[in-house]
């Protein structure tokens, strides 16, 4: 018994080569012993019989530390998992309770080991993955009640579990936002509103899983950057399709002002890229309200100051230009020249109109 005492410290403190060592003697040795007593079943022979399962699990279980190969890996902690639960079974026939459940928390434990090298096999299928991982922390959890000795593994298995929960979170999020964007390009506005603004509770949502600051930030900013972009579907659907230009132009204001609280996020932390596009488009914005409004002044026949509010907006769009030039925000050139083809149009028309 002393070789397998000594296997359990030296697991204990993951020196699984001397673990290994010791519960091999110590399942020699009680096997032979075993062999050699004249009584089968007697109360000392049942006895060694299941240290032997013990001894085979943790041999298999420590083992499975040393070897390289997966599926090795696996048939080993297969192994171990089937000894174990034949220790468990044995233990029940001791009639007491508190063996009975601290060999439990052992089995448990294994099954903790075996799930979360299981995983591995899925690294490319991240749901399973997480599915499988889960199996473990409820083991891993089931283990450390009785044992209350796991925090640090526990810690661990969160922390990978969270990961895991992020980016589906953010790849959920990524694809609104491009269904989004589509959408817009189509002109189906108000469906592209619905997935940006999804979009944007997915990016909070993964915000909130965050252990790094700057991780943090920055999905907070594609929360707000994604939730501009859907105020702006909507506010191209009133003056697009509703014929409502001046409810448009206060969306248009509440989406750069949505912008300008990313731009706070992202100046903290330093994203250059992120901020000269958002800078780009905050400008833009403020364009289309300011043409919104002059659409709306137009419409009530304010020729004059449609002229002043669409000068205006024309001046934005060339400011907008020239941060586009010196950011990377490409997709907007197209954008900017439409909407100033537009704001021509009525300045003419306006012009003539006087």
């Amino acid at each position: 018994m002393l070789y397998l005492i000594n296997g359990d410290k030296f697991f204990s403190q993951k020196e699984y080569k001397k673990a290994n060592e010791n519960y091999e003697e110590a399942q020699k040795l009680i096997t032979r012993s075993r062999a050699s007593r004249g009584i089968e079943k007697d109360t000392i022979w049942q006895e060694m019989v299941k240290w032997i399962a013990y001894c085979e699990s943790y041999t298999n279980l420590s083992k499975s530390y040393l070897v390289k190969d997966f599926s090795e890996k696996i048939e080993l902690l297969k192994k171990s998992k089937a000894a174990i639960k034949d220790f468990v079974e044995k233990r029940k026939y001791d009639e007491n309770i508190i063996l009975d459940i601290y060999a439990k928390a052992k089995e448990n434990y294994i099954k903790y080991i075996y799930y979360i090298n299981l995983a591995q096999k899925y690294e490319k299928n991240t749901r399973m993955q997480k599915k499988i991982l889960l199996k473990a922390r409820r083991k891993l959890l089931l283990a450390h009640f009785i044992l209350n000795h796991y925090e640090e593994e526990i810690d661990d298995l969160d922390f990978k579990i969270d990961e895991l929960t992020k980016t589906h979170i953010v790849e959920r999020a990524e694809m609104y936002w491009n269904k989004g964007t589509l959408l817009i390009s189509q002109s189906d506005f108000m469906s592209a509103h619905k997935y940006l603004l999804l979009a944007s509770q997915y990016y909070e949502r993964a915000s909130k899983i965050c252990s790094e600051f700057i991780e943090l930030r920055l999905y907070l900013a594609l929360s707000k950057i994604t939730e501009s972009s859907g105020l702006e579907a909507k506010a191209n659907e009133l003056y697009r399709r509703q014929d409502k230009p001046l409810e448009a132009s206060k969306l248009f204001e509440e989406a750069y002002e949505v912008v300008d609280e990313s731009l706070g996020l992202l100046a903290t932390i330093h994203n250059e890229v992120l901020i000269n596009n958002m800078t780009a488009q905050r400008s833009y914005y403020e364009a289309l309200a300011l043409e919104a409004k002059g659409i709306s002044l137009f419409d009530e026949e304010k020729y004059k100051e449609s002229i002043e509010i669409f000068e205006q907006s024309m001046q934005k769009l060339e400011e907008t230009e020239r941060l586009v030039v010196e950011g990377s925000s490409e997709h907007l050139q197209e954008y900017i020249r439409l909407a100033k083809n537009e704001i021509e149009g009525y300045l003419s028309m306006a012009k003539t109109m006087l």
